[in-house]
């Protein structure tokens, strides 16, 4: 489900330098989260209890979840319409100081796999690290159309394919973008615009005054998207193999091919702009987005799985056993008979049936790394980034979170 988190309201609260509580109403019912600053990574208060459910099972449930003592329930209070995606964007703007240095994948990362596929360990998997220098990106970036046109290869005679749909996960890179054609007249014409903005603000209460300056955070968060990496490991060696790799969020998809492996062409078709490292033919790929791109109409929102209602709710009775299931059961009704026609519509997308259908992390905390073909005897090692391709509808910039807002003309915002 590409937009199963929309439409929560946001209200933030101090906990700590470090901490922020988050609370989302939904329903007329609110729920917190407690978020780390450094490096806008977040924990639900419900994450000892991970169930692998989709998104809006787990929102769903969280919703109605019975906040521990000491963190107080939020009702009442003026709210800010926004969705999940974007108050992770919001969120990003706090940790940027902490996270000018690129984080690297944990070596206890599990890596997201085919259903009935034993997953494993990221360290166990593969051996050496990719290293993100934040002064200069890796190679040259590639750029490929992102123009109105639709054609999109699809899998070729002989090769095996892979369909993966995650609605973000990763973990951030240098890579940042605006959304659109940009230059330095316009950079400068905004920064002007900005301190304007800022000096021309009349004073209010100290309420009012955090609300103006979150406002504006968020806007600027929101402007410059922060790409994230997610590594796809392909030990197929029996076949070529054919990626359809599917998003919410921008995504670097870091591709990595074992000794033997190749591939027989990639589709990123995202929400937001997808990028790739390590890709192949521009002739076999296509960069598809939705957000302000001239390739909107080629988007195609994440076919949705078949999953039955009352597993469904028995997945968010574990997360809440006071869970009340019947505001939502006519929507995960529709979404199941939906869900009927999900093999014939990636079977449409990839042109030909799924060989690995990948839709789920391996241990309900998001989906950093993806294993395509069978677990490796011994450990792969990391191949250096020799091809960065990215649409051309968006400007980059590779640097420091910072530096990126610098870059675009948004630091008066931060």
């Amino acid at each position: 489900m590409a937009r199963e988190a929309h439409g929560k309201s946001r209200l933030p609260g101090r906990k700590s330098p470090d901490q922020i509580l988050l609370g989302y109403k939904a329903d007329n019912e609110a729920w917190c989260v407690l978020v780390d600053a450094g490096c806008s990574s977040f924990t639900s208060v419900a994450r000892a209890r991970e169930v692998k459910v989709p998104d809006s099972t787990r929102i769903a449930a969280l919703t109605e979840w019975k906040l521990p003592a000491g963190i107080r329930r939020l009702r009442n209070r003026r709210t800010l319409v926004i969705n999940m995606r974007k108050i992770l964007a919001s969120i990003a703007l706090l940790g940027s100081a902490a996270c000018d240095s690129p984080p690297s994948m944990h070596p206890d990362t599990l890596f997201a796999v085919a259903e009935g596929q034993p997953t494993i360990a990221y360290a166990k998997a593969v051996s050496g690290s990719i290293v993100f220098d934040t002064s200069r990106p890796p190679v040259a970036f590639e750029t490929l159309s992102s123009g109105p046109g639709c054609s999109k290869p699809r899998a070729g005679r002989g090769a095996k394919a892979a369909y993966v749909y995650t609605y973000g996960g990763g973990i951030h890179v240098p890579l940042q973008y605006v959304s659109f054609p940009d230059s330095p007249e316009q950079v400068e014409q905004r920064r002007r615009s900005m301190r304007e903005s800022r000096s021309s603000r009349p004073q209010g209460s100290f309420a009012q005054n955090a609300i103006m300056n979150e406002a504006s955070a968020f806007m600027a968060g929101n402007t410059v998207e922060w790409a994230s990496r997610i590594d796809v490991l392909v030990t197929e060696t029996e076949a070529p193999v054919f990626l359809y790799l599917s998003s919410y969020d921008p995504i670097l998809w870091n591709i990595q091919l074992a000794p033997g492996a190749k591939l027989d062409g990639v589709v990123v078709n995202s929400y937001d702009a997808g990028m790739i490292a390590n890709g192949t033919d521009p002739a076999r790929t296509a960069l598809v987005s939705y957000d302000n791109s001239a390739s909107a109409k080629c988007y195609v929102p994440a076919p949705v799985r078949a999953i039955p209602v009352a597993q469904r709710v028995a997945a968010a009775k574990k997360i809440n056993p006071d869970f009340n299931p019947r505001p939502y059961m006519k929507e995960w009704e529709a979404d199941y008979r939906k869900g009927q026609r999900f093999d014939t519509e990636v079977t449409q997308l990839l042109g030909k049936r799924p060989d690995w259908v990948i839709t789920r992390s391996a241990d309900g905390n998001g989906i950093n790394a993806i294993l395509v073909g069978p677990t490796p005897a011994a450990p792969v090692a990391l191949q250096p980034i020799v091809r960065l391709q990215v649409p051309s509808h968006i400007t980059t910039f590779w640097g420091s979170r910072s530096d990126a807002f610098k870059a675009f003309g948004m630091e008066e915002a931060v």
